[in-house]
């Protein structure tokens, strides 16, 4: 329960605090009179006449309950004592019994109820909704009922003049109503979500939006719209989420409490309220006051954590899944440093602190550059401060580092690095010898001053001056030693290391068996990859964490530059599309009077073939649970069975959502007949490139399907790139034009197709379409792609560089981590070859099982003495 509002009565102790709702003193003469028969406890309050010195009544103080069945309150005109009417007759008609309102007022005109308290559990607010034609004026804003807004006679203007409804009220102060002569004042003492707990079927009345739209009025209360509830917890450093009070939505505001408060609100709005702001920068729409108070209403994001807080748990974190994270950290910070530098701002406060970033899964769905207190704009005609700058962008490396722990993983030191003790000693023994060489020299010519013009004098000088340069190298060599530290490749050795390291971490924590079992799939679904993508970002971290030479760090539109030539405009060049197959499941039934349902088992072992197709992850379980549960049972399976199967199933593995529901649907199965059930799957295609992934569809086709597919001459292509890397991205790639064509053979239904992607660029750096003769080796966060040739150990990266050669051990365990890429070759050689048709694309593991050459014997030659002795 929150705190009281501000200026509330003290609540006796007769007055449950749990049930209360509300606090409210209605003050007026008759106010006490008219709520005699109140079912809440009211208290009567009087005011002493100055010049009598007695007591009159003022007013009345009620506290409001809880009422079960009545979330709302209503205040409605009160029955004055004395004013009943006479007993009717026997012949008359009887009088209508008065309304039940929860406070009445004293009211003499013919109104009978004004206006009600309601909660709103969307908004989780208070609100004030005017219910009849009168005028009622709520914290200063005039309301009245929607119906009187428009007269149906058209000459009648009586109501011409339309005013707002409804309000929502602050919390965390009293509202104070006003009603012709008589003025309510109200605390608030529960929330709406107290109140509505056990009101699960009460809805709010909907706003008139036009009505509610009072962005052009002109009015003093509408200049302040927002209301901020002082008792609520701040999104982040001096910001809150407040609430407009006449349509209900939520937003931010930034609050000013410094001493050159309203100095800071209008520079901030100068910088930050522009119409094109960037996707990762706060806009601010409006400056204003809350309770005095200057603020600036700015853009609303919601589940959003600083980095900050999310910095003390990545140690526990998968280094792949961290490497990850920063590598999609990257682009939006650096690109919102980019778009602050373009408009002149210096944003001064780069930290862990000023980053938010809200998480979709494991993956990061957006990220905000906060913090904007210090910010300042370079005024135009001044040259923007490069040291400033460099410093902004060495602090956003500093938050990658921390982030993806690359440079503490992958440092690796030149030959000429020395242990950094060891070249503190080596400084120390230097300066140590030209103190001692210095202190000679001096004594040495303090007794004979004469000598030093001679030889000796003039020999023992260039020694000294010899010391004095070999310590100077000490001195220079130390500092440039941290420099000889830069992140280096990873090897085959180095990843299996770390893996090992993940392992024992993992089985040295304390957890349950569900949660190891957690562990283990997180282990084997995210892979090592310890880099952000490319070369050129892994070695940002050198400037930063080894040299911490500023100068040499890029700026961040240099960065960002450097980055769109390597991948171009496209930063989210892999995409998906999603098709539509139906499965048929044929059902009989035995008996007549009790009928048995059976499920055909040949249907459901072609369903599953094909499930095993297309979740590769899922294959081994289920044939082995298949092979247990279900083949025993001959041609035909009982639901029973199916469910048995199921359970066996989600206890072993994850299983993908349709899969799940189709055997969830097979195992409640009633009605014989055919069975259709359709499911969606997506197909991964490049944007950039315009291919799909048709080795994904032709998993989905049946074998009528696949065979219509080979034998139509229409679909015959021979321009397919081979694509290797991520495992829900491998496969044969054709362009994208030819869609409808595979889609037909394979009697798919393309739920959305995906559209022509429109460059500036004539040539794309992440477009492979034409590296039909090379391997294509890609996931999501490499930068661009990279290709492989098939007969040599040669890998080149973006831009297409043929000069800029690696080997694929090292180039695979960097950006591949222990994903298994390519199928091991007998000798070591580095043959690769293109497969002879797109449908023909095989994995490595698929194809080291094909031909297991480690497994067949090894036939060697006869030597020449055996020949000669005729052995065999």
């Amino acid at each position: 329960m929150l705190d009281l509002p501000a200026g509330c009565p003290k609540i006796p102790g007769s007055v449950s605090r749990d049930s209360l709702v509300a606090i409210v003193v209605v003050k007026h003469k008759d106010a006490h009179s008219v709520n005699h028969n109140s079912s809440y406890t009211c208290r009567a309050l009087v005011k002493k006449d100055t010049t009598t010195g007695r007591e009159e009544p003022s007013g009345t103080l009620i506290y409001v309950h809880r009422t079960v069945g009545r979330p709302t309150y209503s205040f409605g005109k009160g029955h004055f004592p004395g004013s009943d009417s006479p007993e009717p007759e026997d012949d008359a008609s009887p009088t209508p019994p008065h309304p039940t309102y929860d406070v009445y007022l004293p009211i003499h005109s013919a109104v009978k109820q004004p206006f009600e308290l309601v909660p709103d559990r969307e908004t989780g607010c208070w609100r004030i909704d005017a219910t009849s034609m009168a005028i009622v004026t709520v914290a200063g804003v005039e309301l009245r009922k929607p119906q009187a807004q428009v007269s149906s006679r058209k000459k009648d203007t009586k109501f011409a003049q339309s005013l707002p409804h409804s309000v929502y009220l602050d919390a965390s102060d009293m509202t104070v109503i006003t009603y012709g002569d008589i003025t309510v004042k109200l605390w608030l003492i529960q929330s709406p979500g107290e109140v509505l707990k056990t009101e699960r079927n009460f809805k709010t009345n909907s706003l008139d939006q036009k009505l509610q739209n009072v962005v052009n009025r002109t009015e003093g209360w509408a200049e302040h719209p927002y209301i901020w509830d002082r008792r609520t917890d701040p999104v982040s450093s001096n910001t809150w989420r407040v609430t407009q009070r006449f349509t209900g939505e939520l937003a931010t505001a930034k609050v000013y409490h410094q001493v050159n408060s309203i100095t800071d609100r209008d520079r901030e709005m100068l910088m930050f309220s522009k119409a094109n702001t960037h996707s990762s920068i706060v806009r601010y729409h409006m400056a204003t006051e809350l309770h005095g108070v200057p603020a600036a209403i700015t853009d609303t994001h919601q589940s959003m954590v600083s980095f900050a807080a999310v910095e003390p748990t990545l140690h526990s974190i998968h280094p792949g899944i961290r490497c990850r994270l920063a590598a999609e950290m990257f682009r939006p910070l650096f690109s919102a440093l980019e778009w602050l530098h373009y408009n002149r701002i210096i944003h001064a406060s780069v930290a862990p602190a000023s980053v938010l970033i809200q998480m979709g899964g494991d993956r990061l769905a957006k990220l905000l550059l906060v913090d904007y207190s210090n910010a300042c704009i370079v005024d135009v005609g001044e040259e923007m401060p490069q040291e400033l700058m460099r410093h902004e962008g060495a602090q956003a490396m500093a938050i990658i580092e921390t982030c993806s722990n690359i440079w503490h993983l992958r440092k690796k030191p030149l030959p000429e690095w020395k242990e950094e003790q060891t070249m503190a000693q080596m400084t120390v023994q230097a300066e140590e010898r030209f103190w001692k060489v210095k202190q000679t020299c001096d004594d040495f010519f303090h007794r004979t001053p004469d000598v030093w013009k001679q030889g000796e004098g003039a020999i023992m000088l260039e020694f000294l001056a010899l010391q004095e340069r070999k310590w100077a190298r000490a001195r220079d060599a130390q500092i440039r030693n941290p420099g000889l530290l830069q992140v280096g490749p990873v090897t085959r050795v180095g990843l299996q290391k770390y893996v090992d390291e993940w392992d024992q971490m993992k089985s040295r924590q304390n957890v349950a068996d569900d949660d190891a079992l957690v562990l283990k799939s997180a282990s084997e679904d995210h892979p090592m990859i310890l880099s952000l993508g490319h070369a050129y970002l892994d070695g940002l971290m050198n400037a930063v964490c080894g040299a911490k030479v500023y100068p040499q760090l890029p700026l961040p539109h240099e960065i960002c530059s450097k980055l769109q030539s390597l991948e171009g405009e496209d930063h989210e060049s892999w995409q998906k599309f999603r098709v539509e197959k139906s499965h048929d499941f044929a059902v009989h039934s035995i008996g007549r009077k009790s009928q048995i349902i059976q499920i055909e088992s040949r249907s459901l072992a072609d369903y599953l073939a094909a499930c095993v197709e297309i979740y590769p992850a899922v294959r081994k379980v289920v044939l082995e649970e298949y092979d247990r549960e279900l083949v025993s049972n001959g041609a035909f399976l009982l639901p029973e069975f199916v469910e048995t199967f199921h359970e066996q199933l989600k206890k072993r593995v994850q299983l993908p959502a349709s899969m799940d529901s189709t055997l969830e649907a097979l195992r409640s199965v009633n009605t014989p007949g055919t069975l259709t059930i359709s499911e969606t799957y997506d197909i991964s295609y490049h944007r950039p490139s315009q291919m799909f992934n048709v080795t994904q569809m032709h998993r989905f086709a049946t074998i009528d399907g696949l065979n219509t597919g080979l034998s139509d001459p229409r679909i015959w292509c021979d321009n397919f790139v081979e694509v290797r890397g991520q495992p829900d991205l491998e496969g044969n790639f054709v362009p994208l034009s030819m869609l409808p064509l595979f889609a037909d053979a394979f009697r798919l239904a393309v739920v959305h197709r995906p559209e022509p992607h429109e460059t500036r660029s004539a040539r794309n750096p992440s477009d492979f379409s034409r590296n039909t003769s090379r391997i294509v080796l890609a996931h999501e966060h490499l930068v661009a792609y990279a290709s492989m040739s098939r007969t040599q150990n040669q890998v080149t990266h973006c831009p297409k560089d043929e000069s800029d050669f690696q080997s694929s051990e090292n180039f695979l365990s960097t950006y591949f981590g222990n994903w298994k890429i390519l199928p091991k070759n007998r000798d070591g050689m580095h043959e690769y070859p293109r497969p002879t048709h797109w449908v023909r694309y095989k994995t490595a593991e698929e194809t080291e099982a094909a031909a297991p050459i480690f497994k067949r014997k090894t036939l060697r030659p006869h030597s020449v003495s055996s020949r000669a002795s005729g052995s065999t």
